[in-house]
């Protein structure tokens, strides 16, 4: 008699049937320009969710606009 798990197929762990794709950085819906008064905000101490609330943004945006090396211009 076989056991209980001959009747599902073997699991595989290596190999996952869907495979995640890396993301490619998409540059933030807010436009450059306004990169430094957001970066200002966060200096002056609001949070990355409260900016993030003022741009109808995610705080993740605006985490990667702050750590953003600045441009040199």
């Amino acid at each position: 008699m076989e056991g209980p798990s001959s009747a599902f197929p073997p699991l595989s762990l290596s190999t996952p049937s869907h495979r995640h794709r890396p993301r490619s950085p998409r540059p933030p819906n807010i436009p450059p320009e306004r990169w430094p008064e957001i970066r200002l905000r966060v200096a002056q101490g609001l949070s990355l969710r409260q900016v993030a609330a003022e741009y109808h943004t995610s705080y993740q945006t605006i985490w990667r606009i702050v750590h953003r090396p600045l441009r040199d211009g």
